[in-house]
C-alpha cells in the first residue's frame, strides 16, 4: 500500500507544471521593482516617446511609462523624432528611475533622470510631449508645455496638434485617422465629444 502510494505521487508530480525558477536552477528570480523607491540601469529599447523598456542592474528588464507626460501616437506627425529623441537621451546612459506607480498595462510609471537631468521634463521643453495633466500636476511640465507652445518647439510646430489621448479615443471608437481629419476639417460636431477633450 505504501508503495503504491508512492508510484501514484510519483507520477502525479511528473505531470504537474514545474516552475520557471525551479526548471532553470542559477536563473536568478525577477523582483519587481517598488513604488516611491529608486532604481539604476540602462535603456535597451526605446518603444515610442514616452515608453522604454529598462534594464536594471540585477539585469532584470521591465517596460518604464514616464510619469507626466503623453507622447504622439504611433502614426501621428511628430511620433517618429519623438521616440528618436526619447532614445538619443538614454543611449548608453545610465538612468536612475524614481518609480511613482504601476499602471493598469503593467509598465513601471516613472520620474528618470540621466546626468542629473529629468528627462520626462526634457521631452515636454523639446516639444516632444504633452504634459499629461489628468494624471500628473506638476507645475514644471506645465510650464514647459506652456514655453515650447509659444517657442513652437517640436509638435508645437502643427498649428493645432491632436494630442495622443485624443486619438486613442477615437481610434477606439473606430474611426481611422484619414476619416477623423477629414471630419475634423469639415469641423464637424460628430467629432466634438473627442476634441473637447484637449
Amino acid at each position: 500500500m505504501h508503495r503504491a502510494l508512492l508510484y501514484l505521487t510519483f507520477i502525479f508530480a511528473c505531470f504537474l507544471p514545474v516552475k520557471e525558477a525551479i526548471a532553470q536552477p542559477g536563473k536568478q528570480a525577477v523582483v519587481a521593482l517598488k513604488v516611491n523607491k529608486s532604481y539604476k540601469g540602462k535603456s535597451i529599447k526605446v518603444d515610442d516617446g514616452d515608453t522604454f523598456t529598462f534594464l536594471s542592474s540585477r539585469k532584470s528588464t521591465f517596460r518604464i511609462r514616464l510619469d507626466g507626460i503623453d507622447a504622439p501616437e504611433k502614426g501621428m506627425p511628430y511620433a517618429k523624432k519623438s521616440k528618436e529623441f526619447l532614445a538619443a537621451l538614454l543611449l548608453d546612459q545610465v538612468l536612475e528611475l524614481q518609480v511613482v506607480s504601476v499602471d493598469r498595462y503593467g509598465r513601471y510609471v516613472c520620474k528618470v533622470f540621466c546626468n542629473g537631468q529629468d528627462v520626462n521634463l526634457l521631452m515636454v521643453q523639446a516639444g516632444y510631449a504633452w504634459h499629461y495633466k489628468q494624471y500628473n500636476r506638476e507645475q514644471s511640465l506645465s510650464r514647459a508645455e506652456t514655453k515650447a507652445r509659444e517657442q513652437k518647439a517640436g509638435l508645437w510646430q502643427n498649428k493645432n496638434p491632436l494630442a495622443p489621448w485624443t486619438v486613442r479615443a477615437y481610434r477606439r471608437a473606430g474611426y481611422s485617422d484619414a476619416h477623423f481629419s477629414e471630419l475634423r476639417k469639415q469641423n464637424s460636431p460628430e467629432i466634438q465629444k473627442f476634441l473637447q477633450a484637449i
